[in-house]
């Protein structure tokens, strides 16, 4: 049997209190899903501690000049990199990117920095 935590602790409580609830001829049925569901519970994992954020798996890069390069929307060359902007890619760590903004039409996209 596993470590009782909290929230296993208020769902047994729980199941306490929907037994006492049961009509009597219900019962049986209720007492054998609560004995089912306190073995899926008895048989869970133990709740893991929220893991640490951790650290990029490279150094970021350099902050990309603020030269403006072609949009992908406008083709004029007023996409810029927006400063202070840079962040790790969502789903890929060790990989960054930037923020850009077009002067000219106001697109905005996100795009790697390398």
């Amino acid at each position: 049997m596993t470590e009782p935590t909290p929230a296993r602790a208020t769902i047994r409580q729980q199941l306490e209190q929907l037994a006492a609830l049961v009509r009597d001829d219900q019962q049986e049925a209720a007492r054998h899903l609560i004995a089912r569901i306190e073995e899926t519970l008895d048989h869970l994992p133990t709740e893991a501690a929220a893991p640490a954020p951790s650290a990029p798996a490279r150094k970021p890069p350099r902050e990309p000049d603020t030269e403006a390069v072609k949009c992908p929307r406008c083709t004029l060359r007023a996409f810029a990199y927006q400063p202070d902007t840079l962040r790790e890619q969502p789903g890929h760590p060790g990989h960054f990117e930037g923020h850009y903004h077009c002067m000219s039409c106001g697109h905005e996209d996100w795009r790697p920095v390398t």
